[in-house]
């Protein structure tokens, strides 16, 4: 007898259903680099009392559940079982990790180190595969795709936080 594996239902506007256990990993593994990048890069105090800018809890709950969602969204269109659309499925995917990279390298760069030239050059190429993923997104499942575009929101208030601390310094 085969074993019946956990599927969330659709959450596109087309019915096909969606595999449950690249959901899972996706926001562990998405969740845990974010983490890991927040861990190695030590207190952001010192560069957020130069803002003015909500506490510092606030940001680590807003990333933490962005990096949820992301995972939830790369896990998703993973698992999705949407026929025909295998190329869009795999190009957003290769979008999504490399953003996720510079993503987790954007973090030291403008709270350790310090470089915020660099971490504003690494938060526009965040942004640039931000967009592409959510184009390949799009394709696949539409709320996905919008779930890329809100984050998109999130990044571009880091840009001008980040574009405001080189403007400063």
């Amino acid at each position: 007898m085969k074993k019946k594996r956990f599927v969330f239902p659709s959450a596109g506007f087309k019915c096909h259903r969606i595999d449950g256990i690249p959901v899972i990993a996706g926001m562990v593994c998405v969740s845990l680099a974010g983490l890991l990048s927040r861990f190695l890069s030590g207190s952001p105090l010192p560069v957020l009392h130069k803002q003015a800018l909500p506490p510092t809890w606030v940001f680590f709950l807003i990333w933490l559940f962005s990096y949820l969602v992301l995972g939830f969204c790369f896990g998703a269109v993973l698992g999705s079982r949407a026929l025909g659309k295998e190329v869009n499925k795999y190009k957003g995917s290769f979008f999504f990790t490399v953003m996720i990279v510079f993503n987790i390298v954007w973090y030291p760069l403008f709270f350790k180190a310090g470089a915020f030239f660099f971490a504003l050059i690494d938060i526009l190429f965040i942004i640039l595969f931000c967009f592409l993923t959510a184009v390949q997104y799009l394709k696949v499942n539409k709320i996905f795709g919008i779930c890329m575009f809100i984050h998109m929101f999130w990044l571009l208030y880091c840009f001008v936080l980040n574009f405001t601390a080189f403007i400063k310094t």
